[in-house]
């Protein structure tokens, strides 16, 4: 029951209209709002694409009012529909800032994202050759599984990604001042209750009251 079109038709509109109000910005603002949604646009993709292998892409408004024919937008390639989240991730991290309030994307976390989503598609495609093989109309057509032969690209984009918080002096880091038995203890603890431990890159928040 994970289709989030709703959330995406937000963003492409978003994404479409938000450049007439450049003017209202900085660069660097305005930079990083779009950033931020590529990124939000991506992690609803990946939520779909980790459930059902390839989803119809949309990546513009349609119109309630077009034709039939356009609006039934058919099941890209579990392939084309990680290319197209890598795509997004890679723009958020070339255009977002290095650091956010809790609970927003910042380039790192547009990293850390590219780098699982990439790894997941790297291996489908090394080790879902029962997939590929399979004589299932969906995965004949790859709507389900990767071939083998992308799976390099995809590692070497998951090792970029996880490459880019060493050399972009990523605020993150697993949390190792302390060596006694207690403190590495307490280090775990932090971990779920420490809002600002320095190993949280990326807090889902929630609210009893919006619940």
């Amino acid at each position: 029951g994970y289709l989030p079109y709703d959330k995406i038709r937000e963003i492409n509109n978003m994404l479409e209209k938000f450049p007439a109000y450049k003017s209202n910005y900085t660069d660097s603002v305005y930079n990083s709002l779009l950033g931020e949604a590529n990124f939000l646009r991506a992690f609803y993709y990946l939520g779909m694409v980790k459930r059902y292998g390839g989803v119809p892409i949309i990546d513009s408004v349609q119109s309630p009012t077009a034709d039939s024919a356009t609006l039934a937008v058919p099941r890209a390639t579990e392939s084309d529909c990680y290319t197209f989240i890598q795509s997004d991730l890679q723009f958020a991290m070339d255009n977002m800032g290095a650091s956010s309030e809790l609970g927003r994307a910042n380039k790192f976390v547009a990293a850390a994202l590219m780098s699982r989503a990439m790894l997941y598609a790297a291996t489908i495609a090394k080790y879902g050759s029962y997939t590929t093989s399979s004589p299932d109309p969906a995965a004949q057509k790859g709507y389900v599984g990767i071939p083998a032969s992308e799976a390099q690209s995809f590692f070497t984009a998951a090792y970029n990604a996880a490459d880019f918080f060493d050399t972009q002096n990523s605020p993150y880091e697993l949390v190792g001042e302390n060596i006694d038995a207690s403190a590495k203890e307490q280090n775990y603890v932090d971990l779920f209750l420490n809002d600002n431990s320095k190993e949280n890159i990326f807090i889902r928040q929630y609210s009893t009251a919006s619940n």
